[in-house]
């Protein structure tokens, strides 16, 4: 009986403490809630060539969890592809940006042929000595400019770099197209 009594005379404090247990629990799950729709709605924007058997293209992909919105391009891009009569910085999407680059969406810029990179040729060397800089600046899905990007830079003189030829999304496709392959033909 003098538990519930004691009960009984301290209900009040009691529904306080409770009350006070509860709010810090609701803020803490009120804040790990955000931190995890932020986490999922970072875009992250990348930019590499993509090496075909005859070509080679300037690509810049959406990698991260959530859309890129207002896409803008800065850096050197003086580069003059050989299927344009025009410098890549007055070329579509580098000159006026992306409205809207979602996640695992990539745009592609044909640069040049694959067999145009030889240093034998007149003129080529010049043109191929000068690298492209080139740097993403955009919003995230609730309009605040993201800050984390850095300005990419690919040297042709060094093309065979491979890490010039990166792409996570791709990479991840393909394991899964090789899984996939596994498991049809085990």
């Amino acid at each position: 009986m003098k538990l519930i009594d004691w009960l009984n005379q301290n209900s009040g404090f009691i529904i306080a403490v409770a009350t006070v247990i509860l709010v810090y629990i609701t803020w803490q799950y009120a804040r790990l809630t955000k931190q995890i729709l932020k986490a999922s709605n970072t875009p992250q924007i990348t930019i590499f060539l993509r090496r075909y058997d005859n070509y080679i293209a300037l690509c810049v992909q959406n990698i991260g969890t959530g859309y890129a919105d207002d896409v803008k391009f800065s850096g050197d891009l003086s580069f003059k592809p050989d299927f344009k009569e025009i410098m890549l910085k007055d070329l579509e999407p580098y000159k006026s940006g992306l409205p809207y680059l979602g996640t695992g969406q990539k745009f592609e810029t044909l640069l040049f042929h694959y067999s145009n990179i030889g240093f034998d040729v007149p003129g080529t060397a010049v043109r191929f000595s000068h690298p492209i800089k080139i740097r993403a600046i955009y919003k995230d899905a609730t309009g605040k400019p993201v800050k984390n990007t850095h300005t990419f830079e690919f040297k042709f003189d060094k093309w065979e770099k491979q890490e010039y030829y990166i792409s996570p999304i791709d990479d991840v496709t393909q394991a899964l197209q090789s899984i996939d392959e596994t498991l049809k033909n085990p």
